[in-house]
This record gives structure tokens, sequence and C-alpha cells, in this order.
């Protein structure tokens, strides 16, 4: 996606502190990497650079989703960089099924002629919530909660994610692929993990939180919610 999905966390926590939100290399406005590969450490380093370009020594870092893994990595990459480390629900999976699921996961949106690329990424933004994983269309795999179906919302992810077509499938696979849950024993006591019940992948936040060695800070639906508990725990620091 882009950091325009962000927008009202961005504005939310703004009120309160400066706050930045980056476009990564082949996502949103940001140009694809030169070397045409996708790479979570090579994302991490970009934002350290721009930190640098904007004269930052120092920041709070929230991950969300799938960014945490970035986050995950430029913790580990620039400890002194960052000041405190928030994962909203971010992607831990168990060893054992990383590998597939990061190969199945993402559907290709590599463009064709008729635009069924658009209308395949469409459906699996749908899909993702109403079922866990999206491609198990059952009643065992229906996910819990309010829906968040509204075709407006729906539209401007698939826009924002469908920036950079040729690189959505690859972008979810380095990110599935990422040993998080190592990475994160290595960050033990350096890092809060945030869950609401709605989250792509709150199912593994407490799997999160336990390689950290805390406990998942519940959160409330909304934006708002969201920043409030990020700027309680960034205050603590």
């Amino acid at each position: 996606g882009s950091s325009a999905l962000l927008d009202p966390l961005v504005v939310a926590l703004g009120q309160h502190r400066p706050t930045l939100a980056f476009d990564l290399l082949g996502q949103g406005e940001s140009e694809a990497p030169a070397n045409g590969r996708i790479d979570v450490a090579a994302w991490a380093h970009s934002l350290i650079a721009a930190l640098d370009r904007l004269g930052i020594a120092q920041v709070h870092v929230y991950g969300h989703g799938g960014g945490g893994v970035v986050a995950t990595e430029l913790a580990l990459a620039a400890p002194d960089r960052v000041a405190s480390l928030l994962l909203g629900a971010p992607p831990a999976l168990p060893a054992e099924e990383r590998e597939a699921f990061a190969a199945g996961y993402a559907p290709s949106a590599d463009p064709v002629w008729e635009g069924a690329h658009l209308l395949r990424v469409w459906h699996h933004l749908r899909d993702q919530e109403l079922w866990w994983p999206w491609y198990e269309r059952t009643v065992a795999s229906a996910r819990p909660g309010t829906l968040d179906i509204d075709p407006a919302t729906l539209t401007l992810r698939a826009r924002e994610c469908l920036r950079h077509p040729t690189l959505y499938q690859p972008v979810w696979q380095a990110v599935l692929a990422y040993p998080l849950r190592e990475k994160l024993d290595l960050l033990r006591g350096r890092a809060v993990v945030l869950a609401a019940e709605r989250d792509l992948f709150a199912r593994f936040a407490a799997d999160a939180a336990a390689a950290v060695g805390s406990d998942v800070v519940p959160v409330e639906p909304g934006w708002q919610a969201r920043a409030t508990a990020i700027l309680q725990r960034t205050a603590e620091v």
C-alpha cells in the first residue's frame, strides 16, 4: 500500500507531535528499487537515509501490520535511532508456515489488457476482511467482528496498492517470508505490540508480544483510539 492509507492516523498523531509516514521503495509515490529487488533490509536502510537527509537523530517508530517487519529491521539496523518501537499486529507467522504462506498469499497484480488484475486485487482486499486466510472461503474461516467492506474504502486501498502493480505480489512475499518471530527475540524488552480485534494479523499478536517479553496492548477500533494508544506508550519512553 502507501502512506496515504494511514492518513487518519498521521493526522491524529500529528496533533500532538511531528509525525512522518514514508512510502517505501516500490510502494505509493516512491520509485521502484533501482535493482528491481524487493528487500526488507533495503527498505530499512532507505528509511535511515531519509532520516539522515531530514536531519532527524531519533524517532519513535510505529509499524502497522506488514510494516512491522520494516520497523523491526530498522530497530535492529540502527538501534540508536529508535527511541521506542511499537508494532501494530505484525505478521509473526510460525516458522513452519512462513515459506508456503508467503509464496501463496498474495495474487499477481501484473496488468492485463482487460483489467482483470484490478478486480483480482479488489476482491483479494475484500476477502481479507471476510475470511482468514482470504482464499479459504468457509464458515470455519470467517473472521469475527464488524466487517470493513465499504466499497469506497476498498477501492481506495486497491488504488494505493496498485501504484506499482507488478510489485504487489513480490512485496507481500518479502514481508511474509521475513523471519519476524526470530528477529523479535533480538528485541526483547525493546518493543511493544498493539492489536485491535480486526487487525489483519491480530491472531499472531500474542506470539509477537511473547517474543519481545510483553503482553499485547489492546486497541479499540478506529484510528483515533490507535493514536491514543501509541501516544500513551511513547510518552512512557
